[in-house]
């Protein structure tokens, strides 16, 4: 992490409308990175409208510079991640089944792309605590084309709390687990729900294109810890 510390206290600062923001993008840049192999990521969020889906993708930077730079990014993986609305103020984990190899020297860039929100403020999670490198935010809808720090918009010792593990230590998870958390449980069968009648990717686990009772039946056929 570059955070002194992981605790999260308030939201931050992205482009809104009236109060319900546009499609933004947060990252943070770790420069030369060791050898590693990445087993999940945590991450703030502040969402006051309705739950959503984003997304949390890791590139790889060519350019060596303390800022990530959108020409010279090269995509290691994108990951889609359910954001719990109604004013959720917490952190989020993305976990990889499938772990994210990354080679020796690799400018490592995790962006969290941020869909525009249908009713309220959703951004990220934040304090006001020293960090390593600034907290980067993009918006087209704000004019802000390139990933640029928080204290140029105005907004200094404005930190992002995110972290990363290097290795297979985070629960196992299987089928049924929505938040990925090892269990399919009460917080599962929440998320399945507000997502009853659309076509979220997260909780439609037949892959129907309709999230129903097909998809309730796998989940209640998995409850339990993830063997």
């Amino acid at each position: 992490t570059q955070n002194a510390d992981l605790t999260v206290v308030e939201g931050g600062v992205s482009c809104a409308g009236g109060g319900i923001t546009t499609i933004n993008q947060y990252a943070r840049k770790f420069l030369d990175r060791p050898a590693e192999t990445i087993g999940c990521i945590d991450f703030g969020v502040s969402n006051g409208g309705a739950a959503q889906l984003a997304f949390m993708r890791v590139f790889a930077d060519s350019d060596g510079g303390v800022a990530p730079v959108l020409a010279s990014l090269q995509e290691i993986n994108a990951k889609d991640v359910y954001i719990p609305g109604g004013g959720f103020l917490g952190t989020v984990t993305v976990a990889y089944d499938a772990l994210l190899d990354v080679p020796a020297g690799t400018n490592l860039v995790f962006e969290y792309d941020s869909p525009a929100s249908p009713d309220g403020f959703s951004t990220v999670g934040t304090n006001t605590e020293a960090e390593t490198y600034e907290t980067f935010i993009r918006s087209d809808a704000c004019g802000i084309a390139e990933y640029t720090p928080y204290s140029a918009i105005g907004f200094p010792g404005t930190a992002w709390v995110l972290s990363f593990n290097t290795w297979d230590g985070g629960p196992v998870t299987c089928e049924g687990d929505l938040n990925e958390d090892g269990v399919v449980g009460g917080q599962d069968l929440t998320i399945l729900l507000a997502a009853w009648g659309t076509n979220n990717p997260v909780a439609d686990l037949n892959g129907d294109g309709n999230v129903g009772g097909q998809d309730l039946t796998i989940l209640l056929a998995k409850w339990g810890v993830c063997p």
